[in-house]
């Protein structure tokens, strides 16, 4: 998460549970004021980072029409390819300009020697047919020559370099051989045109091709490019998205071991990732005592504008910090506008999403499932203008289901003059131990539902606390049961369909009028 609210959260946990929001001793003033101070340092340290790495490195609302069988439980199990060997800490160099912060390592590694990965879950029908109109283009890192024209499997190319220097025209696709790695970065600086992407995949049987341990794993300089069917692990960010690309996909693929598994940096926008399996990406770019300067273990990050993460699962953003504890986020957003994070699995994420930076403004999740039972987690940490690294404008969460077990776990939190122009919510059904809920002021609420820990905020008048009667939560069912109080008891926010891909909305309580259910099920 945005390390820098690490030790407001620790505040939060140490209030009582009696605390009322609008009473405050100056005693806590005086501890949130030296916090602030220690976080702004810690945000110019992670600035000053992220330039010269980036530097090294150049060298929408949905209707939810992707259905798909999203299972809590696969993602708790699911492991990714075992790693290379462990890499030493990078040298720093100095930065010249401010940059975003997180930002990539500023030197990235020795490569180690590529490891062939563990087979990934296939479907028994097959991988889907990849997008493009061909011509193919072949890279086998076991019998590929660089010599060859690469235009068969049996005339493929060997090495990244190799794919890289390649001018791939609009509609063509560079595919990798599955059963396959390599150490090093694909830099795609082509761009689709007319219509017709430009196509990087795999092809034949057996485990998804896998790039691995470099600063990016694939960095994507042009626009119109599908990734699609690949493996990126091990590396600072899996793919890259730098500033001025743009309508890229990354679809289909596995991103684990990674600082970031996906990096949108500012600049960039209108780019999608969607149906991809996020594991374990818990790496922290810095992680030294003292400083307040760690940060990392994102499965997404972004730092542009209007894209649209959805669809995807994502598990295990969680990794140790000397400053905070434990540190990361499924989806980070900081500096990014317009974004739309929706119909997405998380499970076991430090966070699922925390917000900062005054630049960043009008993003939305809809139609998620956030579980975890990691003993400190939270669902999403925006902030107002008190903040040093706010007001966060027009932050909106519509009929996510969020389940935490963990004895420290908070619902969202909103800090730092929370108010209607920050947070709005509608049809969200929010389980949490500790506290269901924390905000500093009033905001624009309503329609939610909330059960576990307190409440510590003012409830609108159609929002309620109790059981909100689950199918099956001990074993990771979080649909509706007949009976709920969530049950055609929200409005509509204006999405077609739920998590799963029910229609929106439907009689669920049989009384012959359809209305929206609150959470991401419709039953």
């Amino acid at each position: 998460m945005l390390n820098c609210m690490s030790p407001i959260l620790q505040l939060h946990r140490q209030l009582s549970n009696g605390l009322d929001v609008v009473r405050r001793s100056s005693e806590g003033c005086l501890r949130l004021s030296s916090l602030t101070t220690k976080t702004n340092l810690r945000w110019a340290c992670a600035s000053a980072a992220v330039s010269a790495v980036l530097i090294f490195a150049a060298s929408g609302q949905s209707g939810g029409t992707r259905p798909q069988n999203l299972s809590a439980a696969s993602l708790k199990t699911a492991d990714p390819t075992p790693r290379p060997t462990a890499k030493p800490t990078p040298a720093p160099t100095a930065a010249p300009t401010p940059a975003p912060t997180p930002a990539p390592t500023p030197e990235p590694p020795p490569p180690p020697p590529p490891i062939a990965p563990e087979p990934e879950p296939v479907a028994a029908s097959g991988p889907a047919p990849l997008p493009g109109t061909g011509p193919n283009y072949y890279v086998d890192d076991v019998n590929g020559n660089d010599g060859n024209g690469g235009t068969s499997e049996s005339a493929a190319w060997r090495s990244l370099d190799r794919a890289s220097d390649f001018t791939i025209p609009p509609g063509a696709r560079l595919l990798f051989r599955r059963g396959g790695a390599w150490a090093g970065t694909l830099k795609i600086e082509e761009s689709g045109a007319g219509g017709l992407p430009v196509v990087i995949g795999s092809y034949g049987s057996g485990p998804l091709p896998v790039i691995q341990g470099a600063n990016d794993c694939i960095a994507l300089f042009g626009s119109g490019i599908i990734v699609a069917q690949m493996q990126m692990q091990d590396c600072w960010s899996g793919v890259r998205i730098p500033a001025g690309a743009s309508s890229n996909r990354v679809q289909d693929s596995v991103l684990a071991g990674n600082v970031a598994g996906v990096l949108v940096s500012e600049g960039a926008s209108d780019n999608a990732i969607i149906g991809n399996t996020f594991q374990n990406n818990n790496k922290m770019s810095v992680n030294t005592p003292g400083g307040y300067d760690d940060s990392g273990a994102f499965g997404v990050l972004l730092n542009g504008d209007r894209n649209e993460v959805a669809y995807n699962q994502i598990s295990g953003s969680d990794a140790f910090s000397y400053d905070y504890g434990r540190d990361g986020a499924a989806v980070e957003i900081y500096k990014g506008q317009g974004n739309s994070i929706h119909h997405n699995t998380a499970v076991d994420n430090h966070a699922f999403s925390e917000l900062g930076d005054p630049r960043t403004q009008d993003n939305t999740f809809a139609y998620n499932l956030v579980q975890s039972s990691l003993p400190d987690s939270t669902f999403l940490v925006t902030r107002g203008g008190q903040d040093g690294h706010g007001p966060v404008v027009n932050t909106r969460l519509f009929n996510n289901t969020v389940v935490m077990t963990g004895p420290g776990s908070q619902g969202f939190v909103c800090h730092g003059g929370c108010n209607g122009g920050v947070l709005t919510m509608r049809n969200n059904v929010i389980q949490a131990v500790q506290k269901a809920g924390y905000a500093d002021g009033a905001f624009d609420e309503d329609y939610d539902f909330y059960a576990g820990g307190i409440t510590q905020f003012p409830l609108g008048p159609h929002s309620a606390v109790g059981n909100p009667m689950f199918n099956d939560p001990s074993g990771g069912d979080f649909h509706l049961a007949g009976g709920s109080p969530a049950i055609d008891s929200g409005i509509d926010m204006g999405y077609g369909a739920d998590l799963e891909g029910r229609s929106v909305p439907r009689d669920g309580n049989g009384d012959g009028f359809a209305v929206a259910d609150r959470g991401a099920f419709e039953r």
